[in-house]
């Protein structure tokens, strides 16, 4: 798997209403697709996303919450968001 990969099997996953940050894919959801494909190297799905987030091919969702800017707790796409 790649990120171009990734990329394929999250653009399928459910947007999720989450109070304070609105409809965005979550993060477990993402780890789960990535596991039921044979990958469970969180850290490297997190580099891929940050990759992805770099193309601006999507968006991470960081917490607001002091002391945990930099935890992504999922994703929006540029036309969702």
């Amino acid at each position: 798997m790649n990120k171009d990969n990734l990329l394929k099997l999250i653009s399928g996953l459910p947007l999720t209403n989450v109070q304070n940050y609105g409809y965005i894919v979550l993060m477990t959801d993402v780890y789960d697709v990535c596991l039921a494909h044979g990958v469970d190297n969180t850290n490297l799905v997190v580099a891929w996303l940050e990759m992805l987030e770099n193309d601006k091919m999507v968006t991470l969702v960081r917490m607001k919450d002091s002391g945990f800017e930099n935890m992504a707790i999922g994703l929006t796409f540029p036309e969702s968001s």
